[in-house]
């Protein structure tokens, strides 16, 4: 199978050996099949530089990585992708997202949902590196163990963002307030 830009999709990818981090995302999203997830998301994109994890995963991560816990688990998987992954994904077939496994809604290809083994199905948000008040960041991303993450010090400025525009949304209210906290922990740190 090939998108019409003539890439590859290769189901066998998902037998290739998975990024080092996939036990920290396993935790935090609560799925044994995280390895096989990142390994789907680097054949949907093209490779692990074209998209970077972002949202309240990568929020998590930085978490675990400067306080060695586990912080408040994720509802979903927001993935920042550069403009030739979205090219790559608008291009992809629904036959190639399921060999991924990832489903879509017919031309909906910004949230995907993926489903590792059987177990409940992890929402995917596609966000647009540009565009995009979610996607800042995307240009500092950091590799973490095979894998790119958004800056902190981007997240705490996009949940800043998003707090002046939803002053009632608790949740990034107290994503906000983490991020701030681990800003202060990383800085005292060094």
């Amino acid at each position: 199978m090939r998108t019409s830009h003539g890439l590859p999709v290769d189901p066998q990818v998902l037998n290739k050996q998975p990024p080092a981090i996939s036990a920290a995302l396993a935790e935090i999203l609560n799925t044994p099949d995280a390895g096989k997830l990142l390994l789907g998301l680097n054949e949907l994109f093209g490779s692990a530089s074209e998209y970077a994890i972002g949202g309240s995963v990568a929020l998590a991560l930085h978490h675990r990585s400067i306080t060695d816990s586990t912080a408040r688990r994720p509802n979903d998987l927001d993935v920042v992708v550069s403009p030739s992954a979205m090219d790559r994904l608008s291009d992809l077939d629904h036959q190639g997202l399921s060999q991924l496994g990832f489903k879509s809604k017919p031309g909906n290809t910004e949230s995907l949902s993926w489903a590792g083994q059987g177990h409940e199905s992890l929402v995917v948000d596609v966000v647009p590196a540009r565009n995009s008040v979610a996607g800042r960041g995307f240009e500092y991303r950091q590799m973490h163990g095979g894998v790119n993450v958004i800056p902190l010090q981007a997240l705490v400025d996009n949940l800043t963002y998003r707090v002046q525009s939803e002053p009632l949304n608790d949740r990034a209210r107290g994503d906000l307030a983490r991020g701030i906290d681990l800003l202060n922990v990383n800085k005292a740190r060094v």
